[in-house]
């Protein structure tokens, strides 16, 4: 049996009691610090649920401008992080200031 935990951030969005079309995101001009704050995020979240990263079975990363496409892989180096699976795409994201949008699944073997 196994535990599946589905993932969607786009962490870096500013918290904000505006209606959604008022929301900012953080670092607008940043993608680094965009993804690094995402993945902050996402740690977080795995291991609340008491995943990591190396429970990560599938991910997609979303990049508004090409050039960036290779931040994930840069972060992941910086943190001397095993590869996961990651696929990297430039492609629309859901806001002109988001730089970066994430998708993953964490699986691990649920007792029982």
């Amino acid at each position: 049996m196994f535990k599946p935990l589905p993932l969607s951030s786009k962490s870096s969005l500013k918290a904000s009691c505006l209606p959604v079309a008022s929301v900012s995101s953080f670092w607008a001009d940043d993608v680094y610090n965009q993804v690094e704050l995402t993945m902050a995020v996402v740690e977080a979240i795995l291991s609340s649920r008491g995943f990591g990263f190396a429970d990560l079975v599938r991910a997609a990363a979303y990049f508004r401008h090409p050039k960036d496409v290779g931040a994930i892989a840069e972060w992941r180096r910086a943190y001397e992080l095993p590869a996961f699976p990651v696929v990297s795409a430039q492609c629309d994201v859901c806001r002109d200031d988001l730089l970066f949008e994430l998708e993953a699944e964490a699986v691990s073997a649920a007792p029982g």
